[in-house]
């Protein structure tokens, strides 16, 4: 199973919506992550960038979720 490959545009586009993006050491500890706060009732998108030295760097952007009304 692998993760979407996100930019620094999206990362700075999702926490100028109000995500909070949490670093992860590796994909499954993202992927880990990702399940406890969607069980916890919040948007969560797990995801990885990769750096100028070629690093992977993992990731998970969260945020409450909003209940709309009629």
């Amino acid at each position: 199973m692998g993760l979407a490959k996100w930019n620094k545009k999206d990362l700075i586009y999702m926490r100028d919506e109000g995500y909070k993006i949490v670093p992860c050491g590796d994909e499954s500890e993202a992927i880990r992550l990702k399940e406890v706060l969607q069980l916890d009732k919040k948007c969560a998108q797990a995801g990885k960038v990769i750096n100028q030295e070629g690093k992977e760097i993992f990731f998970v952007c969260t945020k409450n979720r909003v209940k709309r009304g009629v």
